[in-house]
């Protein structure tokens, strides 16, 4: 019996609410929506952990660049005039002296150098890059 104004329900599916002529999504099409937000928030908490690494690899690399700095002025003002004195009171000329002096200069120098670029490698979001490329192989697969 239908109530005025509503039409009365034929089948026990339009009692329940769905309606034959209109197309809902499927179970899998629900899911495949679900998966791809589950995999942006993955995604996003990936991206924002890489850029908390780059963050503190930045820092680092600047700690390492502020150390050769202070290193480079330390040798150069008082180590060198000590080396210079200490190899020409044995016997060294003036020029030998100051290239052994400008060569330890230039090695402390190199090896904060390398300090300062090897923390500066954690900066490249790796993590995010290689989950980015298999995202795109299997997309690329799919098709």
């Amino acid at each position: 019996m239908a109530v005025s104004g509503q039409p009365q329900l034929s089948t026990p599916v339009e009692a329940l609410g769905a309606h034959p002529d209109r197309s809902a999504p499927s179970i899998g099409q629900e899911a495949g929506i679900e998966s791809l937000g589950q995999t942006a928030v993955a995604l996003y908490r990936l991206l924002i952990a890489d850029l908390r690494l780059s963050a503190n690899g930045l820092a680092h690399a600047l700690f390492y660049a502020a150390l050769a700095v202070i290193a480079l002025a330390f040798v150069a003002l008082f180590g060198s005039a000590l080396l210079v004195l200490s190899l020409n009171a044995l016997g060294l000329s003036w020029v030998g002296a100051l290239a052994v002096t400008t060569a330890m200069a230039v090695a402390t120098t190199v090896g904060f150098w390398l300090l300062c670029k090897r923390a500066l490698a954690l900066t490249g979001l790796a993590a995010s890059q290689r989950q980015f490329n298999q995202m795109i192989a299997a997309l690329a697969a799919e098709e």
